[in-house]
């Protein structure tokens, strides 16, 4: 059973950065959580479904339900138009704990391009749960070390890579995710990588082109 931020061992995202352009705004976002106190609140540029299941600990934000599968936290003064442009993501997340139970294939990325740019934020923003109309896509990385891409609206992969990485080193306590949208005629090339955060060295990419 494949299942996307539903956390048999809750995983922790330490740093979120971003050029998705709001308006004419072309300062790339950064998380501060560093600076900011322990609570549930992740802040007021997230919407975190549920608010419940999200926690602000050690400058990171963590999920910490184990039970509901697609836990999402969207960030909600950055989105993407239908302007011709680019997309550079990162985020460095891993595991707060070990669990014996991560035997079964959990992911943890990014969910983009979640509803149309005609619908009101606030109802894109509480995109999580289920696959459905409108859902974007998820690009990831498992706990077993396998980069995917994954269509929101149906649940199906359309692309992946089988895993190169140890077993169990797929999601481990520190691990650098990124992703590249880089337009290429009519559509996009889609680059995923995973970085090891103390060398900055590529451990494994998928190119969609």
């Amino acid at each position: 059973m494949k299942k996307f931020l539903n956390f048999l061992a809750p995983l922790a995202f330490v740093l979120l950065f971003t050029n998705c352009q709001r308006s004419s705004e072309t300062k790339p976002f950064q998380s501060y959580w560093n600076i900011l106190p322990d609570r549930y609140w992740i802040g007021p540029e997230f919407w975190a479904n549920r608010l419940q299941d999200w926690q602000l600990k050690n400058g990171r934000a963590e999920c910490i339900n184990a039970e509901l599968p697609k836990r999402t936290l969207h960030l909600l003064n950055r989105y993407l138009s239908e302007r011709p442009g680019s997309l550079d993501m990162q985020v460095t997340m891993g595991l707060i704990r070990k669990s014996s139970m991560l035997k079964e294939e959990i992911y943890s990325g990014f969910l983009f391009g979640a509803g149309p740019e005609s619908m009101d934020y606030r109802k894109r923003a509480l995109i999580h749960g289920a696959y459905g109309k409108g859902g974007g896509m998820i690009a990831a990385i498992s706990n077993h070390g396998k980069i995917l891409l994954i269509d929101n609206e149906t649940g199906n992969e359309l692309h992946s890579i089988e895993p190169v990485l140890q077993p169990g080193a797929g999601i481990p306590g520190s691990l650098i995710f990124s992703i590249e949208l880089i337009p290429s005629g009519n559509s996009y090339n889609i680059i995923l990588s995973a970085s090891d955060p103390a060398t900055k060295k590529e451990i494994v990419r998928m190119d969609t082109l």
